[in-house]
């Protein structure tokens, strides 16, 4: 029987495969092994011709259709043992995608596809929770909706992140950058303070939590800065109303000012507002 085995032409086709892939010779493995998988249905070389298929399209950089192949080999033989290969696979597909470390021609990317990258990195994440590729495929996710701006969503990743892999890593990091998503959406001291009070908690929570962490000087320069901005929000509120003589709004926000941001230089020109306000009546 093993005589016979050897002889066949479903097992000489299948070392031809396996030869050419040794040799570096990928470009028509993709439709050989698809050749193969329909002529032999029965072959018990099937599953190393489909990984075969799946690898060559992997080497000849042909990355959704090599993790079309992988996930195709994975719902076929669930119990391989070439599991932890395929997740590396599949984990460095979408990495390469969203990243967009793509080959351009004559300046054009010809490959624009970050958003099916994403798509790799989300089922790698629900196939595979527990494997501890699934934080960094997370925090790929945070990272290509952070460069895109769609900081709710990259929040919503930084805080998955947090929440399920709390002993990943990434959790320095992804504390700091839900920090930085809102610091990137405020617009100036004039503008709605919303995203800056939320940036502020944020990187003071993270140096709570992290004092001593990588980005505790950066925080710290923007916990400075965002406190600066805000006071200086409520100073100029302030101003607005003492100009149009309405001394008890002009008081309430100076002096809010000074409560909340006391060691800036917006609180110090609020002191001095409120010492030219007349007097406070006295109350009836």
């Amino acid at each position: 029987a093993e005589n016979r085995d050897l002889a066949s032409p479903s097992r000489q086709e299948f070392e031809e495969l396996r030869r050419a892939f040794a040799e570096g010779d990928y470009s028509p493995l993709p439709d050989q092994a698809a050749d193969y998988l329909e002529r032999y249905p029965n072959s018990r070389y099937r599953p190393e011709v489909a990984w075969l298929e799946a690898e060559a399209r992997f080497s000849l950089g042909e990355l959704l259709p090599a993790s079309r192949s992988y996930l195709a080999y994975l719902k076929d033989y669930p119990g391989t043992s070439k599991m932890e290969v395929l997740i590396e696979r599949e984990y460095g597909i979408g990495r390469k995608l969203v990243r967009g470390a793509l080959t351009p021609f004559l300046g054009i990317n010809l490959f624009p596809r970050r958003g099916k990258g994403k798509e790799v990195l989300e089922k790698l994440i629900e196939s595979f929770p527990r494997h501890p590729r699934a934080a960094d495929a997370v925090i790929e996710l945070a990272r290509f909706h952070q460069e895109e701006r769609e900081f709710e969503l990259s929040r919503h990743w930084y805080q998955q992140l947090m929440r399920d892999y709390p002993d990943s890593p990434w959790v320095d990091f992804a504390r700091f950058s839900r920090g930085e998503t809102w610091y990137a959406s405020s617009e100036g001291y004039r503008y709605d303070p919303a995203p800056r009070e939320e940036a502020l908690a944020a990187f003071s929570s993270y140096l709570e939590l992290s004092p001593d962490g990588g980005r505790s000087e950066l925080a710290r320069d923007r916990v400075k800065e965002l406190r600066d901005s805000l006071a200086r929000y409520l100073r100029e509120i302030g101003d607005f109303y003492r100009r149009r003589s309405r001394e008890t709004g002009a008081r309430l926000y100076y002096q809010l000012c000074r409560s909340r941001f006391p060691d800036t230089e917006g609180s110090r020109q609020a002191g001095e507002e409120l010492g030219r306000l007349p007097p406070e009546a006295p109350s009836p």
